[in-house]
């Protein structure tokens, strides 16, 4: 392979080049980990072209269809509520209008999402004034539930004062057997009554909690749907990881059955209302799905960053452990030269004073027939280490010059 600094060929696996002490292995995991992070707004842009969002267009297209039919319905009937469905309607198809744009761009641009955020927040508008009104027809239920209680408990008391009367009036007549048959008919009719009204109470208040509590959650699914759908709009412009995205996909599914299930009522009842609770059914149920699909494919990127980050840090401690292993390498070899200089130099310094002791013994030898050297003789020089010059073992002193004194 080659280094991409200074482009010397080196081993295939290398973890710095030989030549210019560059990062190979760690600097190649560093940008594949920098290229994941910064690859996210591809991936998402890529979750809005798959089959499962085509089907969400389809039935987002069934529930602005099944609105419009409904609105048509209702023209004739009330006008008011044919102006909430019309804008209803509108809105839903900028909506589609929005979301069919961002199925149909090559290019992603995160902006695109607000028509799926707008759909949530009318879903949630909706279903707030749904919550409101369920609770109105709650509150008007358990009313009535209690004043058929009570309209059935004044009914018992009064089977059973007539109970009593026809038993004393045949126990006058001398029938007392069909005095205590009578009572106990009666008796048996007041209790039923007392009975029917308790549980009538109990049914409308749990029916009244059931419809609210249905409502509320489904304002609660559409809103946390907003939610997910603004933090991928986030996440579209950051890094993975940076975004936590949670995705309410089993709210959205128990949601979707239950509004399927109540579509078929809905539709054998209403007819073109069922188009559009059939088509919210489909919308919801894929939106779960989709969601689904987008989270998967956001945690799968993260585990992936993960593994990389995990192999880059990796690289980089094998990294570091090669450079302070050639460091101690090279720290070897400077003690190991210095070592060498300084045997050297004590070589040529011991070999200076050897010659320089020899020289006396001649001085001294000679005596009055010695040349003055002191006087004449050019000092040698210090010895050179084996960093400047290479080591003369057998050079010879200097000459002297000029002239010389001899004893007659």
């Amino acid at each position: 392979m080659i280094c991409p600094t200074c482009k010397s060929e080196i081993p295939d696996g290398s973890l710095i080049c030989p030549s210019c002490q560059e990062e190979i292995e760690a600097k190649k995991l560093r940008e594949k980990c920098e290229a994941t992070r910064k690859g996210w707004h591809d991936t998402l842009g890529k979750e809005f072209h798959k089959p499962v969002f085509l089907i969400l267009l389809i039935s987002l297209a069934v529930v602005v269809v099944g609105e419009v039919l409904s609105a048509i319905g209702v023209l004739k009937t009330s006008l008011p509520a044919f102006i909430i469905m019309l804008i209803f309607c509108i809105a839903m198809a900028i909506s589609l209008v929005a979301s069919i744009k961002l199925y149909a761009k090559k290019q992603f641009d995160a902006k695109d999402m607000k028509g799926l955020t707008s759909m949530c927040s009318l879903m949630v508008f909706f279903c707030v004034l749904a919550t409101i009104a369920v609770s109105i027809f709650a509150v008007l239920l358990v009313i009535a539930g209690a004043a058929l209680a009570s309209v059935a408990s004044s009914a018992g008391s009064t089977m059973g004062e007539i109970g009593s009367a026809a038993g004393d009036a045949a126990e006058a007549a001398g029938s007392a057997d069909i005095s205590s048959r009578i009572e106990q008919i009666f008796g048996n009719l007041q209790s039923a009554l007392n009975v029917g009204a308790g549980v009538l109470v109990v049914i409308t208040i749990v029916v009244a909690v059931l419809l609210i509590a249905f409502f509320v959650n489904y304002t609660l699914t559409y809103s946390r749907a907003k939610k997910f759908y603004r933090s991928l709009m986030k996440s579209a412009d950051g890094l993975v990881g940076q975004t936590q995205i949670v995705a309410p996909v089993k709210r959205l599914y128990v949601f979707g059955v239950i509004t399927l299930i109540a579509s078929i009522g809905v539709f054998a009842s209403m007819g073109v209302t069922g188009i559009y609770t059939l088509g919210l059914a489909a919308y919801t149920f894929v939106t779960g799905l989709f969601f689904k699909d987008v989270a998967a494919t956001y945690e799968a990127n993260v585990a992936k960053l993960a593994s990389e980050e995990a192999e880059l840090k990796h690289a980089e401690e094998e990294t570091a452990a090669l450079r302070a292993k050639n460091k101690r390498i090279e720290e070897e070899k400077e003690r190991a030269r210095k070592a060498e200089n300084d045997r050297l130099r004590d070589q040529q310094n011991a070999m200076f004073q050897q010659f320089m002791q020899q020289q006396m013994m001649n001085m001294q030898a000679g005596g009055a027939t010695a040349p003055k050297a002191h006087d004449n003789v050019a000092p040698v020089a210090p010895a050179a280490t084996a960093d400047t010059v290479e080591t003369k073992t057998n050079e010879a002193p200097a000459s002297t010059e000029g002239t010389t004194e001899t004893a007659e």
